[in-house]
This record gives structure tokens, sequence and C-alpha cells, in this order.
């Protein structure tokens, strides 16, 4: 299968926690090589789980906490958001970029 690059403008006045976490992913070459494991046509492709088995257990064990959520700030088509649980706190390696406009991940925590 082929491989592709694309570039990413983070903005870390929406979202400061979440986007430390991301560039400390970037500076750790945590998302080389990972590769996109879900896609829900319509909803999100989801990626950030490392290759490599025991850094994926490491970042794991590394929950962020989660972002204010921000009123003028939405899930819009093409913003990226980190992948959580249901619990509060939850986010960790995994992202996802929005294939449409999901404002109703805005008040389930979910702050791109």
């Amino acid at each position: 299968q082929g491989h592709a690059s694309f570039v990413l403008e983070v903005h870390p006045e929406w979202a400061p926690i979440g986007a430390a976490r991301f560039q400390e992913l970037v500076d750790q070459h945590v998302y080389t090589d990972a590769e996109i494991f879900r896609v829900v046509p319509g909803f999100v492709a989801q990626w950030g789980i490392p290759a490599d088995p025991d850094e994926a257990s490491k970042w794991r064990k590394k929950p962020i906490a989660d972002d204010p959520s921000q009123q003028e700030v939405s899930n819009l088509r093409g913003y990226l958001s980190f992948a959580k649980s249901s619990k509060p706190n939850s986010r960790t390696s995994q992202v996802f970029i929005n294939l449409a406009d999901n404002a109703k991940l805005d008040s389930m925590g979910f702050v791109p």
C-alpha cells in the first residue's frame, strides 16, 4: 500500500494541553509508521497507535488531562482531535481527523 504525507496546523490556543502532547509525540517520532486503523465514512479517520508494542504501552500509561471546551471551536470537517475513552482525562496518543462536521463531539470532551 502507498504512503501519503500531509501537513497539520496546530492551534495551542484552542487546546494547549493537547497541542503540547501532539508536539511531544511528533518529536518522539511516535507517529512514524503509524497507520490509520479505523475509518468510519462520513465521521472520522483514526490513527496514533505506535507500531512498536512497547512504545504503544508506554504512551497508553501516560494519559493527559482534557482541555477545556472552547465555545468558538468545533469539530469541523478536516479538524484533528485526540481520541479518548468515556472517562475524563484519558487522552494518550490516538488522534482522529473529522471527515464531516461533528459538533456533537464538542460536548463530549473532544476539543480540536
